[in-house]
């Protein structure tokens, strides 16, 4: 994890061109694109405070920004969230002590006979370590998972298990969301965000849980492993097509049109915990931007390098959403102030995602993470920046080549806390 570097002394935000050493005038500019990703995260990922928090580990801290400015550019109505459930947005841990998955609340539930707890155990203890190991290839795992998915599902069928036991047995159980679990769903219900809850857990199990924590929304949309009961409501089986850890993909989704019924809507966050997870949006017709953000649980010195490598975001032992939820209060912020086109026809390129938000005030304290300014035409006579702009004419049109923080000013809110 690279350490902040102190804050530079502070200096005046919008110099005048060709002071301090700042070029005049550099549309473009690839030496602040090279200059950028040079720069530790601390410093370069600004922009968005959150990024900036102890757990995260990023390979391309750069590229992860250009994806969340396209996000944010984009808003609610091109977003749509695709998440798995058990150590994703159930925790893995609370205290130091292992949290149960949607199987093992059922695993540990009185109405499992100590015969089973025993084989869905010894089960666990010989494949887990085969799911997580970083030296076999997925396509080596596959019929280990197949062979586990199986025998834990026809163990649990011989339980006599009842429909309306589901319900206690999530009850009684330990079964956690992650921190800031309220906000985040509430936040993608308000937002007629869809989310897509895609798990090799238990389907039952897991709607339950997110029943009883009051925030199942009609946004949900779960795809899982269903309980099959017969007529007199004990388990028979299970619905449809075997979900396990790596076949989560298009073809769990085949004509079923899900999403189908989600045109336009072609930028996506996806959350998972393993590699099987980063599959889970492969169904998705036309995305166009994608920002993957993986819960490195277990195992965490084996597993970094292949987790980086693989997710946009990596969060290490983090057991809450703080991360997400920011990312989702900077994405789906409401735009005032200067409109992305004004500094365009200036001829200095596209305002960088950010700067044309509410409360995106130039005055006052600079951010520490701005690397250089090129300004543009003053705004007394820009046709678009007198009209929409926060700050009163004239001021310094202003095009961020690095990356910046905003700050509050008066009573305009900051993009962050």
């Amino acid at each position: 994890m690279l350490l902040a570097r102190p804050e530079p002394p502070l200096r005046p935000l919008c110099p005048r061109p060709g002071l301090s050493g700042l070029p005049e005038r550099a549309p473009g500019c690839p030496w602040a694109q090279r200059r950028c990703q040079s720069q530790p995260f601390s410093r370069v990922l600004g922009q968005v405070s959150i990024l900036k928090k102890a757990t995260i580990r990023m390979r391309q801290p750069g590229r992860v920004l250009e994806i969340v400015s396209a996000l944010r550019r984009g808003g609610g109505d091109r977003l749509q969230v695709i998440s798995d459930f058990d150590m994703t947005l159930s925790r893995f841990a609370y205290n130091g002590k292992r949290c149960p998955s949607s199987y093992n609340i059922l695993d540990n539930s009185k109405i499992i006979s100590e015969e089973c707890r025993k084989e869905l155990k010894a089960l666990l203890h010989h494949y887990y370590p085969i799911e997580i190991d970083p030296h076999r290839t997925i396509e080596e795992k596959l019929p280990h998972m197949v062979k586990w998915w199986t025998k834990a599902h026809d163990c649990l069928c011989q339980q006599k298990i009842q429909k309306f036991q589901i319900a206690e047995v999530v009850r009684e159980s330990n079964a956690m969301l992650r921190e800031g679990y309220k906000t985040f769903f509430n936040t993608l219900d308000q937002n007629n965000i869809p989310l897509l809850i895609f798990s090799a857990g238990i389907g039952d199990i897991l709607e339950e849980i997110i029943r009883q924590m009051k925030v199942f929304h009609p946004n949900i949309h779960i795809v899982s492993n269903y309980m099959d009961f017969d007529k007199d409501g004990f388990l028979q089986g299970f619905k449809g097509q075997l979900i396990h850890t790596y076949n989560k993909n298009s073809s769990v989704f085949e004509n079923s049109g899900y999403f189908q019924q989600l045109k336009g809507r072609t930028n996506i966050i996806l959350l998972g915990d393993t590699m099987g997870d980063l599959t889970m949006a492969d169904g998705v017709p036309g995305v166009e931007n994608i920002l993957k953000i993986g819960f490195l649980n277990d195992k965490v010195e084996e597993q970094r390098e292949s987790y980086m490598d693989a997710y946009d975001i990596v969060l290490e032992k983090d057991e809450t959403l703080d991360v997400v939820n920011g990312l989702l209060k900077h994405i789906l912020h409401q735009r005032a102030g200067w409109r992305s086109t004004a500094p365009e026809r200036a001829g200095v390129g596209p305002v960088p995602a950010g700067l044309d938000g509410e409360g995106a005030s130039l005055r006052g304290r600079p951010a520490v993470s701005l690397l250089f300014l090129v300004c543009a035409e003053e705004s007394p006579g820009h046709p678009e920046a007198a009209g929409s702009s926060p700050l009163p004419p004239p001021f310094p049109v202003c095009v961020l080549q690095g990356l910046w923080e905003p700050c509050q000013v008066g009573g305009s809110k900051s993009h962050s806390k």
